[in-house]
């Protein structure tokens, strides 16, 4: 009979090792680990394994291993190089002295298991550019931009989220963007650098670790915690919701008594303004990175690949410069805390050379953060919209255009390449796919997104006044006729570009908006595509077509109005004095229509097959050549006044500018949102109508229904002339000579 050896397991109880065990051991044997040149940092974690098939003498990577069930806790130590045990001793190229042991030992006489892994390197990116027009619509959230100028250099971090001391509300950014309390910061809204506030005097940068987890060890130990404020100049414009990700449900409480290694392995999702969505996990706790004049630099939270689970693939996690400041929710719909803000990001490591960085981040517990600035997370201001702010009526509206189409195969086609025209069309967006990291831009805001895009690579200096028309401005050389009365007067011989070039020259006008025959422009291509079975040409243009036909639904795209009256009452805003209507376009169009999605997403299946039902706006079989498209787009714009007049919606406003903006735009979508429904509906008909009228008129010569290759529609589009070239109205008016 065996005897047993002892009741008393001084040795190998790795289960019931704490945090605090790991720690002791950890800063028990830092200096003797982190001397060995081969020793990049420490952290506190669970034992990793390989995955199936990887190689027992591979090396052990985050992204070559997985974290079990059965993973007992440990002190992780990562290395530059993978070296076996051969490689060490007089016979090998390493010292034995460098050899790292398997264990470690508390003074009791417990042991500590170390898991070494190798760390993965990149090349050290440059500064990365910010999409500037990936942030549409005039009310700004987390995910945002946040820009600063550092000695006539333009300094980038991702706005967190919203703050809140009990008097003032804060953004949540990085410190090291945010810089000396007082500088100006600057965010990107509605395609424009606009300032949001200065750098508040709270902020935190380092802290001592036994202070701030203080029934933890860690003598000689700074925690980095590198959070700054935005003392925000109005909040009005500001939303709690995160760009890309919506609500955030409230802070995960993370502090010295709920510390748990159970956040090893837990998943997390952030919106960075360079890297868009970002997935990863918690891979180790107290990072160890840095040994300054005998202090060491520790971080919260190591984020890195998220490993494979059921039914989905593993996600690398590798943020850009930019991203500092990004706030990462819990991302598990099967967890009481899913989607609750747990940790602020604000870098990551490099190497002694600094030619060479890790592909993963160090993060800030955020229960630590906002103890420290003795601030508490906002999760409930202006919220209501949808993921994607200001993407609503031009990336999710178009989703029901598909349904519209009665030629079979042409349907097919449509619904096969749907998920490169449009989000699906629901109250919760689930496909990101999009908007999130712009790899494919949804066609329907390739106009606004790729070729508007201020600075962007490919820009079109003409695209502007294809996306407008002002219809209702009185000409007084013509006794008062605006464009709408001339083109109801007269469409075959006014819906004209040579004539809307005089009606704008005589009103001096500085752009000539020229929307009708940009649609029309669309539609020649889209025929001509189908006449040369052109699949991907066709699929991108019409794509492309809904922007325009959606910008000709409402009521502030087609109006001189856009801005306010011009010769209304005036306020200041930015310096400069304005209509006190001026902010009515981007209100109505973007968040009005946000706030309200529900209501739209209930209401407008109806309206679509009602519109489907009758000729309005014009009949399928009217539609043939260019011009038919242009005197169409004409009048959905006529329909779109008469359903929610542009006047009227201004004189509303004006009576309103005093409301909290979410009253007010309750107010304007009591009195105007059924038209507007109206005017969406016809335009989701209309484009389906255009679709239909060029596949006919192209012969319906295309033999494909599969789904396009994004990359083969990428091409398409990222060009500045070849394809569906931008133009001014003069220049329509050659190419139009009807």
């Amino acid at each position: 009979m065996k005897v047993k050896d002892t009741y008393l397991e001084t040795g190998q109880a790795y289960w019931t090792l704490s945090i605090r065990d790991l720690l002791e051991a950890r800063d028990a044997y830092h200096t003797f680990l982190i001397r060995k040149p081969n020793v990049v940092g420490t952290a506190i974690g669970k034992v990793r394994f390989r995955k199936e098939g990887v190689n027992p003498r591979a090396p052990k990577t985050l992204e070559s291993s997985v974290v079990q069930p059965y993973s007992w806790p440990c002190v992780l130590v990562f290395v530059y190089e993978w070296l076996t045990p051969e490689a060490f001793g007089t016979k090998g190229t390493a010292s034995s002295e460098d050899y790292l042991p398997s264990r470690l030992y508390l003074p009791s006489g417990r042991e500590v298991p170390v898991c070494v892994v190798r760390s993965a390197w990149r090349s050290r990116r440059k500064e990365a550019a910010v999409p500037w027009t990936k942030f549409p619509g005039s009310v700004i959230g987390g995910g945002y931009p946040v820009m600063t100028e550092v000695q006539g250099e333009d300094r980038w971090a991702t706005l967190g989220g919203l703050v809140t001391d009990g008097r003032l509300t804060y953004g949540l950014t990085s410190l090291h963007v945010t810089g000396s309390p007082g500088e100006s910061l600057y965010t990107l809204r509605n395609d424009n650098e606009v300032e949001i506030g200065v750098a508040a005097a709270r902020n935190v940068d380092q802290a001592p670790f036994s202070k701030v987890y203080e029934t933890f060890p860690g003598k000689h130990t700074l925690v980095n915690l590198d959070v700054g404020l935005v003392q925000l100049t109005s909040i009005d414009d500001v939303s709690s919701q995160v760009f890309g990700l919506g609500p955030v449900r409230g802070l995960a409480d993370v502090n010295h008594d709920t510390l748990s290694l159970e956040l090893v392995g837990c998943p997390v999702m952030g919106h960075g303004c360079v890297s868009g969505i970002m997935q990863g996990e918690i891979i180790g706790l107290f990072y160890r990175y840095q040994t300054v004049g005998g202090y060491e630099y520790v971080s919260d939270y190591l984020i890195g690949p998220r490993q494979a689970t059921k039914g989905k693939k593993a996600l690398a996690f590798s943020p850009q410069n930019g991203d500092s400041g990004t706030l990462l929710v819990v991302d598990d719909p099967e967890c009481h805390e899913h989607m609750k803000a747990i940790a602020l990001l604000w870098g990551g490591q490099y190497d002694t050379t600094g030619d060479r960085e890790q592909p993963y981040a160090l993060a800030t517990n955020l229960g630590t953060a906002c103890r420290a600035l003795g601030v508490e997370l906002v999760s409930d201001w202006n919220s209501g919209f949808d993921r994607w702010f200001g993407a609503y009526a031009h990336v999710v509206l178009p989703f029901e255009c598909t349904r519209a189409i009665k030629d079979k195969k042409l349907r097919k086609l449509m619904e096969s390449n749907r998920q490169w025209f449009a989000l699906p069309f629901a109250t919760e967006v689930k496909d990101t796919k999009g908007l999130s990291k712009l790899d494919i831009v949804p066609l329907s805001d390739v106009p606004d997104l790729v070729w508007k895009r201020r600075g962007g690579k490919f820009q079109r200096g003409k695209e502007r006044p294809n996306h407008f028309a002002d219809m209702d401005q009185p000409n007084p050389h013509s006794k008062n006729q605006t464009l709408l009365d001339l083109c109801r007067s007269n469409p075959k011989g006014n819906v004209k570009p040579k004539v809307w070039v005089e009606f704008y020259k005589q009103l001096g006008a500085r752009e000539k908006g020229a929307l009708p025959f940009r649609i029309a422009q669309i539609f020649g291509a889209m025929k001509g595509a189908v006449a040369k079975r052109q699949t991907a040409e066709f699929v991108c243009a019409a794509g492309i077509l809904c922007h325009y036909v959606f910008d000709a639904c409402l009521p502030m795209h087609v109006s001189y109005m856009h801005h306010g009256d011009p010769d209304g009452e005036t306020t200041t805003k930015g310096g400069k004095k304005v209509p006190i209507a001026y902010d009515v376009h981007a209100e109505l169009d973007n968040d009005m229509v946000e706030y309200h999605r529900d209501e739209i997403a209930k209401k407008l299946p109806a309206l679509v097959d009602q519109v489907a039902a009758t000729d309005i706006p014009v009949a399928l079989a009217s539609l043939k050549t260019p011009r038919d498209a242009a005197m169409a787009g004409v009048k959905l714009m006529g329909n779109a006044v008469d359903y929610a007049n542009p006047r009227d919606i201004v004189r509303s406003f004006e009576t309103m500018v005093d409301l909290k903006k979410r009253d007010r735009l309750d107010a304007l979508w009591k009195k105007y949102g059924r038209g507007l429904m109206r005017a969406m509906a016809e335009a989701v008909v209309l484009t389906a109508r255009l679709w239909e009228a060029a596949w006919r008129e192209g012969g319906a010569k295309i033999r494909t229904t599969g789904p396009v290759r994004g990359k083969d529609l990428k091409k398409l589009y990222e060009t500045k002339t070849g394809f569906l070239d931008s133009m001014s109205l003069e220049d329509l008016a050659k190419t139009m000579p009807w």
